[in-house]
């Protein structure tokens, strides 16, 4: 779930944080954090200019199911 905090980046964009929805929910945030840590470098290295970031442009698509851990 996404919680928008009271404070903004050095260019004003305001913040948000990624969190459970309740304290004893079974899903994880840990998946998500890695995707948007992921997809971040993925952004920073075409900016830098990385060839392979550009010829190994991923695919969109969209999957439905739910992880589940035992």
């Amino acid at each position: 779930m996404k919680r928008d905090v009271r404070m903004t980046d050095d260019e004003g964009v305001p913040l948000w944080v990624i969190e459970k929805e309740r304290r004893d929910s079974p899903f994880k945030v840990d998946y998500a954090m890695a995707g948007l840590i992921s997809w971040q470098a993925y952004l920073d290295a075409i900016a830098a200019g990385d060839p392979l970031a550009q010829i190994t442009k991923p695919k969109l698509t969209r999957v439905f199911g739910r992880v589940r851990s035992y």
